[in-house]
C-alpha cells in the first residue's frame, strides 16, 4: 500500500482497465444521539458480482457504468438503514474550479472547497432504491481537525498498486440526515440532526483487489484528544502494515512495523476475523474488542468496536469503526448472490 499526502489525489484517477477501482470513504459517529453512518462513493462498484464477472471474462466495457454509492446507518450499535445503488457513467460527473472539486454520482455529491480558513468538505447524499423508491439523503459538512495533507505519513512502499490517502482523520460533522420510515399506507420520514466527529479517506488502484491481496484489515477511533488508524493488508508475497496515533491534530506516532496479535472467530459465512486484537508500539498499547458486529457478509465485516489506547501511563477509551475484507472471497460464484 503506497500513502499520498497530495491534495491531486482527493480527485479522480479516470481509471478504464477493468478491475480498476477508486472510492472516497467518509464515517461519523455522535456517542450522544447514538447515531453513525458509512457513505462510500464509487467510480467502479469494486465488489459488484457482475464488474468482476466482466473483468474475470475480459469484456471490453465502460467500468464507469458499474459507479455506486452506499449508505449504512446505525444507532446504538445496530443497523438501521442500507443502500446500495449502482448507476451507470452518464451519472457520474467530475467538476473543477479553482477553489472547488467534486465528485457527482447522480443526485449525491462530495465538494472539497479550498478557503482562507482551510479546506471544508460538503457531503450531500439523496440516494433512492430504484425498486422500492426507498431514500436516504444526508446533508453535511465535514471541518477538518486533523489534515493529512499537512501531516505527512511515512512512505516506505512504492511498489503496491493499492494507493491510499486518509485526507482527513478526524472532523467535526455537522448537518441533517432524512431517513425514509414510509409504508404502503403511510408515508414518514425522519429527520436526524447530525452533530459528531467523522473520518474521510481515499483508495484506488488500476488492478482488481482481490488481484494479491488475502486479507485487508482497518480502523479507526477518536479518543479524548487522540486520533488512531490501524491498516494491515496481508499480500500474498509481503505484508503491510501501519499504526498511526495523533495529538490533537499533530502526528506523534507514524509505526510501520507495530506488533499485531489476535484472537480469531469466524461469522456465519466462515469468515474468519480478529474479535480481539492488541497493537504494540513500544509503551503505546491499542486493544480492539470486535464485540459490535454492524455488517455482517460473505467477504467483509464491519464493527463499532471499542478500542482502548494505552498511551503516556493513561488508559483511555472509545468507540470507533473496525473493517475487515477477505478479496479472495469476490472471486467464489457460489458466493455472488449474497454479495
Amino acid at each position: 500500500m503506497q500513502i499520498s499526502s497530495n491534495y491531486n489525489d482527493i480527485k479522480t484517477h479516470n481509471f478504464t482497465k477493468p478491475g480498476s477501482y477508486e472510492w472516497w470513504y467518509f464515517d461519523f459517529m455522535d456517542e450522544n444521539s447514538g447515531y453513525s453512518f458509512v457513505v462510500i462513493f464509487f467510480t467502479s462498484f469494486l465488489f459488484s458480482p457482475r464488474y468482476i464477472k466482466k473483468t474475470l471474462s475480459e469484456e471490453n466495457f465502460n467500468i464507469n457504468d458499474h459507479c455506486a454509492v452506499n449508505v449504512c446507518v446505525y444507532r446504538d450499535n445496530k443497523p438501521v438503514d442500507y443502500l446500495l445503488v449502482e448507476y451507470d457513467r452518464h451519472d457520474l460527473k467530475f467538476t473543477e474550479s479553482e477553489n472547488e472539486y467534486s465528485i457527482n454520482i447522480a443526485q449525491n455529491q462530495i465538494t472539497y472547497v479550498t478557503t482562507d480558513e482551510g479546506i471544508k468538505v460538503y457531503l450531500n447524499c439523496n440516494v433512492i432504491d430504484p425498486g422500492s423508491g426507498k431514500k436516504i439523503k444526508i446533508k453535511c459538512e465535514y471541518i477538518p481537525l486533523i489534515n493529512n495533507l499537512e501531516n505527512k505519513i511515512l512512505n516506505s512502499e512504492t511498489d503496491f498498486p493499492d494507493k491510499w490517502l486518509p485526507v482527513f482523520p478526524k472532523c467535526k460533522v455537522s448537518g441533517k440526515m432524512y431517513l425514509d420510515k414510509s409504508s404502503k399506507s403511510q408515508r414518514s420520514v425522519k429527520k436526524v440532526n447530525i452533530e459528531g466527529t467523522g473520518y474521510n479517506d481515499k483508495n484506488w488502484s488500476d488492478k482488481p483487489v482481490y488481484k494479491d491481496i488475502d486479507d485487508w484489515i482497518w480502523g479507526r477511533c477518536h479518543i479524548r484528544e487522540y486520533t488512531v488508524i490501524l491498516f494491515k493488508i496481508l499480500y500474498s508475497q509481503k505484508t503491510f502494515s501501519k499504526f498511526l496515533i495523533y495529538k490533537n491534530d499533530k502526528l506523534i506516532s507514524d509505526i510501520n512495523d507495530a506488533e499485531f496479535i489476535s484472537e480469531f472467530k469466524k461469522n456465519y459465512w466462515r469468515l474468519q476475523y480478529p474479535s480481539l486484537l492488541n497493537i504494540k508500539s513500544g509503551e503505546n498499547i491499542l486493544t480492539v474488542n470486535n464485540n459490535n458486529l454492524i455488517d455482517n457478509g460473505p467477504f467483509y465485516i464491519r464493527f463499532i468496536s471499542d478500542f482502548n489506547l494505552k498511551i503516556n501511563s493513561e488508559s483511555l477509551n472509545g468507540k470507533g469503526v473496525f473493517e475487515i475484507i477477505k478479496p479472495q472471497r469476490l472471486l467464489s460464484k457460489f458466493l455472488h448472490p449474497f454479495i
